[in-house]
């Protein structure tokens, strides 16, 4: 399947994550057990582990194996 580089929405904006994301991935959930009960990764150790982590989405995003995207906020840009 074949997604749009972008989708715009009156609020959000969902796009390809990039390795830029990494430090904000890292600070508000990619450590956070209590997030991360939800998610599919274990907590990450190191802002390199996220890293790591991003590289693999996105290569898996241009291979076509996975549709991953990241969902921010157009007025704060988070």
């Amino acid at each position: 399947m074949k997604l749009p580089k972008k989708i715009l929405t009156k609020r959000l904006l969902l796009r390809p994550p990039c390795i830029q994301d990494a430090e904000e991935i890292y600070n508000k959930y990619a450590r956070d057990i209590k997030v991360l009960k939800y998610l599919s990764f274990k907590p990450h150790g190191s802002i390199k582990a996220t890293r790591l982590f991003l590289k693999q989405v996105i290569r898996n995003n241009r291979t076509g194996r996975s549709l991953t995207r990241a969902i921010v906020d157009r007025e704060s840009k988070e």
